[in-house]
């Protein structure tokens, strides 16, 4: 008898050894993922089925559904200024809900307070990553970028990538009658671009 009662013990001992790794292995492997979504002017492309913010939204969305249901995930807007969506959480629907309800704007971006943004809000001493859907219209040095964040490009390879990144307009000093008018044109694609800017006041070009 205290022959099988010491097997016994040393059986549940065991069984609650394996359980308790079991339990921490799980917490060791929970990941903190900042999901971050480009609604920037560019986004409104329409290269890509539909435009490049809903074939985002959609990649996005197939890309939580395979985490780990243990994953922590926060949402981050990168329009004209950085903002934070959902925090920390393990309640997908939520977060779904608030991609769902994102909007391209004809805005410029900041993509380096965007990812520093994403950044600061992930634990310390945790695994954690930021990533980034994005039609790369952007000036950042992707070699730059912190070994935690991932770009997932959305743009069709070759294909156009311009856009007006800046617009001035301001009466002449000497002439308030006389405008001076300053465009910039940045070209995001991966190739050389030659293209017309057609400029319209009112109904005259």
């Amino acid at each position: 008898p205290e022959l099988l009662l010491f097997l016994q013990i040393a059986l549940l001992t065991l069984l609650i050894m394996a359980l308790a790794q079991f339990l921490l292995s799980r917490k060791e492997k929970k990941e903190f993922i900042v999901i971050v979504m480009d609604t920037t002017a560019s986004m409104q492309a329409t290269d890509l089925i539909s435009n490049r913010l809903a074939v985002a939204k959609k990649r996005a969305q197939e890309f939580i559904k395979e985490l780990p249901e243990n994953t922590q995930l926060a949402l981050v807007q990168a329009g004209k200024r950085p903002q934070l969506i959902a925090n920390f959480s393990d309640e997908r629907s939520y977060l779904l809900i608030r991609l769902k309800a994102l909007t391209a704007a004809d805005v410029r971006g900041n993509e380096t307070a965007v990812l520093e943004l994403a950044n600061s809000i992930l634990p310390t001493q945790t695994q954690g990553r930021v990533i980034f859907f994005t039609d790369g219209a952007f000036e950042l040095d992707l070699d730059s970028l912190p070994q935690t964040v991932e770009l997932v490009p959305l743009h069709k390879k070759n294909s156009r990538n311009l856009a007006i990144t800046s617009f001035e307009l301001r009466a002449r000093t000497e002439d308030s009658e006389k405008y001076e008018l300053l465009v910039k044109v940045t070209n995001f694609s991966l190739q050389k671009e030659r293209f017309s800017l057609r400029l319209w006041l009112g109904q005259n070009p």
